[in-house]
């Protein structure tokens, strides 16, 4: 009988710690998606476009973030309105960006965000920012559910809804 208390003790012991330093432990990296729309200047069909985002949290507020977003949908430009050769043409936005990420405490919290963008299909790198909300849907594991928008370039924003999961 006290072999028998003593392994349920041991086990309860066990079971509650290890449920406890679990919770210590939960990771600060998580991993989201999301989707919406670039608005352009001059674009007569803005495209749709899906974004894979991976980020680190260093605390409950800063985070580093790191996001890739393509078209799924490409967007029509009509070629008069931006240079003199007759009739429309498709275009995709497909960008790597990486940030650094600021949620406000709560609940319901206000997103940052401010980092380096690099755009696959021309050349260069360009600073880029974005502002959102976003809700805690829950804490462990981390479920956050956010709406931004996101300033690509001076003449693209990306509008987004999207979900992180921390893992």
């Amino acid at each position: 009988m006290k072999i028998l208390l003593r392994t349920f003790t041991a086990l309860a012991i066990s079971v509650c710690s290890s449920t406890t330093m679990a919770e210590d432990k939960a990771s600060n990296y998580y991993l989201g998606i999301s989707t919406g729309t670039v608005v352009l200047e001059n674009s007569t069909k803005d495209p749709i476009n899906a974004a894979v985002n991976i980020g680190y949290n260093f605390s409950e507020k800063w985070a580093l973030e790191g996001q890739y977003t393509t078209s799924i949908r490409d967007g029509e430009y009509d070629s008069k309105k931006v240079n003199s050769v007759n009739g429309d043409f498709n275009y995709q936005i497909e960008s790597l960006s990486a940030y650094g990420v600021f949620r406000s405490g709560g609940k319901v919290y206000v997103k940052g965000k401010a980092g380096l963008a690099d755009d696959i299909n021309s050349e260069g790198k360009r600073l880029t920012w974005g502002a959102g909300i976003g809700y805690r849907a829950s804490e462990n594991p981390a479920t956050n559910i956010e709406l931004e928008a996101t300033a690509l370039d001076s003449g693209a924003t990306y509008y987004s809804l999207g979900v992180n999961f921390g893992f």
